[in-house]
C-alpha cells in the first residue's frame, strides 16, 4: 500500500522520498499520513469526493488538494492539521462557535445535495427513519425486557389485589403483579 501512495503522491505533487505513516490516533481503516520535507498531507481511501470537497469548501474539514481513482478505489489528498482533541470543558466553553460550526455543514445546500444524490428518502423522512429505528430499539431492550419480567413475590403475598398486610393494592399495583 505504501508504494501505491506513494505512486499518487509523485503523480500529484511531482515529488518523490514520501514517509508513509499510519496516524496515531483516529478511526479510519484506511488513511495515512505522508511527509516530505515541509509538507504533510493525510491520504484517505474509500471516500466520497465530492462531499469531501465540499467540506473543505466550506471550512469544516481539511483543504482537499488532489483526489482520484487508484486500483479501483477512490481516494483524497488533505492538508494535514496537527492538534489535540479538546476535552468536555473545552467543548462547554465554546458552544457558540460549536453551534456555528455545526450549522455550517448542516446549513449548506449544496452538500446536502451531493449527500442525498444517492438516497431514495428525503432528509426528513431519513431522520424520521432514523428516530423510528432509535424508538424501535428502545423499546426493544428496555420497555419489552419489563414487561416480560415476571415479579418475585413473597409467599406470603395471598393474591396480586392484597398486600401483606391485607389492605388492597392500587391499580399500578396490580397491573404489575399480574405482569
Amino acid at each position: 500500500m505504501d508504494d501505491e501512495i506513494r505512486r499518487i503522491l509523485h503523480q500529484h505533487f511531482n515529488t518523490s522520498n514520501w514517509t508513509v505513516t499510519k496516524p496515531k490516533d483516529g478511526q479510519q481503516k484506511a488513511c495515512f499520513v505522508a511527509h516530505h520535507n515541509q509538507q504533510d498531507v493525510f491520504i484517505k481511501f474509500d471516500v466520497p469526493i465530492a462531499a469531501l470537497q465540499r467540506l473543505g469548501e466550506i471550512g469544516v474539514a481539511p483543504r482537499m488538494l488532489a483526489s482520484g481513482r487508484a486500483a479501483g478505489r477512490s481516494y483524497v489528498v488533505q492538508e494535514y492539521i496537527v492538534g489535540s482533541y479538546p476535552d468536555w470543558r473545552w467543548f462547554a466553553s465554546h458552544l457558540p462557535e460549536l453551534a456555528a460550526f455545526t450549522s455550517r455543514y448542516h446549513h449548506d445546500q449544496p452538500l446536502t445535495s451531493l449527500l442525498a444524490a444517492n438516497t431514495i428518502t428525503s432528509y426528513h423522512e431519513h431522520i424520521a427513519q432514523d428516530l423510528a429505528t432509535l424508538e424501535n430499539t428502545y423499546t426493544r431492550n428496555y420497555i419489552s425486557p419489563r414487561k416480560t419480567q415476571k415479579p418475585v413475590q413473597s409467599p406470603s403475598v395471598a393474591s396480586p389485589g392484597v398486600t401483606r398486610a391485607g389492605s388492597p393494592r392500587s391499580q399500578h399495583e396490580k397491573h404489575a403483579a399480574l405482569c
